[in-house]
């Protein structure tokens, strides 16, 4: 399966290389959590700095999968959310958009778009 990552623009001198875009061939049977988990090596390691997982190219238009926040051993998957045999509906290509957030305590907006305490970290 082809998966496509893409993620915001942090600073202007950042703008140059948007949008980001890496792109990995990886087996079907890898987990949306395993996924989520390797592209979190992706993102810029900035203080303060937290990045929310959606399905789709270059955009934060749908639901929001997981966040991730570099205090984190790991992304945090968003409960509620219905994401088995994602990998597979999506005819070999899959596409991950990582919003920026810049300024917001990771924990509270986890909170706030459904995560859960109880949740386990391991995904």
């Amino acid at each position: 399966m082809r998966v496509v990552l893409t993620r915001d623009s942090v600073c202007m001198g950042d703008d140059v290389d948007a949008p980001h875009e890496g792109v990995w061939v990886v087996d079907e049977n890898v987990t949306m959590q395993d996924l989520l988990e390797q592209s979190a090596g992706y993102l810029l390691r900035m203080q303060n700095a937290c990045w929310v997982a959606y399905l789709g190219y270059g955009r934060a238009d749908g639901e929001p999968v997981a966040l991730f926040t570099h205090e984190w051993s790991r992304p945090r998957m968003l409960s509620g959310l219905d994401i088995t045999g994602q990998l597979g509906t999506h005819s070999g290509k899959l596409e991950i958009f990582w919003a920026y957030r810049s300024q917001v305590d990771a924990e509270s907006l986890w909170r706030e778009m459904g995560g859960s305490q109880a949740q386990p970290l391991i995904l």
